[in-house]
């Protein structure tokens, strides 16, 4: 809440490369354009919190690197 500034994050566990082909032979994808629209969904309908999008850079060996700005269009 935006009162007392709670982070919520998210546990990210990568696939194995045979799990990122079977990922990818399914078809099931999701544009950054839908992404942004879910993001937006959600920061419009929760003002009590504090709902920002970023940027991955890159992920390496369990570290995340990301811009720092949000990408949610309001």
């Amino acid at each position: 809440p935006k009162n007392n500034q709670t982070e919520i994050t998210f546990e990210v566990y990568s696939l194995t490369r045979a799990g990122e082909e079977i990922y990818k032979s399914l078809g099931k994808q999701i544009s950054n354009a839908t992404l942004k629209s879910i993001a937006k969904w959600i920061k419009t309908n929760n003002t009590q919190y504090n709902v920002s999008l970023h940027q991955v850079n890159f992920v390496n060996g369990g570290q995340i690197n990301y811009s720092l700005n949000d990408i949610i269009d309001l």
